[in-house]
């Protein structure tokens, strides 16, 4: 089995310079060690049941922040549509007053 060294980079065969003591010992009580060509190592980056639920935690706070600063924007927004929309009122009554007012002089 291969290994890097992090400080330097260099790449070793771990099995030439390292073993595994097992809690065990053999017949004459001598510690029971095992060269790791013959071991097999298996990753423990399986997140815990625990790990998982934070970080379903926090994808759900995300959202739910995501959420709100959207409902906020949405609300912004048709509260500028309502104003504008009030704008155009009174626009048009500036219009129909000003168009009464002409029509009344003309006649």
């Amino acid at each position: 089995m291969k290994v890097r060294i992090k400080k330097t980079g260099e790449i070793v065969n771990a099995a030439s310079y390292a073993s595994v003591a097992l809690n065990m010992c053999d017949s004459y009580g001598t510690p029971i060690e095992l060269p790791l060509d013959e071991i097999e190592l298996i990753p423990d980056n399986t997140p815990s049941v625990e790990d998982r639920i934070n970080k379903l935690a926090q994808i759900a706070e995300h959202q739910n922040n995501t959420i709100s600063n959207l409902s906020k924007r949405i609300s912004g927004l048709t509260q500028s549509l309502i104003n504008f929309e009030h704008r155009l009122d009174d626009m048009e009554d500036q219009i129909n007053n000003y168009e009464n007012e002409n029509s009344e002089e003309n006649n």
